[in-house]
């Protein structure tokens, strides 16, 4: 089974959420982080973006944001933390085991945005727009 997620990383981790998506999603975690994004659409980057179909597995470890709106029509996140330990726990099994604690995969997913939202909706949700390259 699979989920649709739109992740959100800021260019100073994206190195480290390359790693960990590629080690604990395989293949299909490879080559995520590569678009660009930033407040003035502008370089420097200041955050990465993939968005697409993920596996249940990986989906069910992430953090997720929740956006909802009330009955007045505000926007409201509900955050559910993502479970680090289960982070830790299948980075130990890999064949070639992640040196990583719960904490630092805690402090990662602080600082990232997972939602179920449309790319262009998680942007804007986040006052980000995708760097233009000449």
């Amino acid at each position: 089974m699979n989920a649709f997620r739109t992740l959100i990383v800021p260019a100073a981790i994206v190195k480290s959420a390359r790693f960990l998506s590629g080690s604990l999603a395989g293949k299909a975690g490879e080559g995520m982080y590569l678009t660009p994004l930033s407040s003035s659409g502008q370089e420097p980057a200041t955050h990465y973006i993939s968005s697409g179909v993920i596996s249940s597995e990986f989906a069910e470890i992430l953090p997720l944001a929740v956006v909802s709106r009330n009955e007045v029509g505000e926007e409201v996140v509900n955050s559910n933390p993502g479970n680090a330990k289960a982070v830790v726990d299948r980075g130990r099994s890999l064949e070639t085991p992640l040196e990583v604690t719960e904490d630092q995969i805690n402090g990662i997913f602080a600082s990232v945005d997972v939602s179920e939202q449309d790319p262009y909706e998680a942007m804007a949700r986040l006052g980000l727009k995708m760097v233009e390259t000449i």
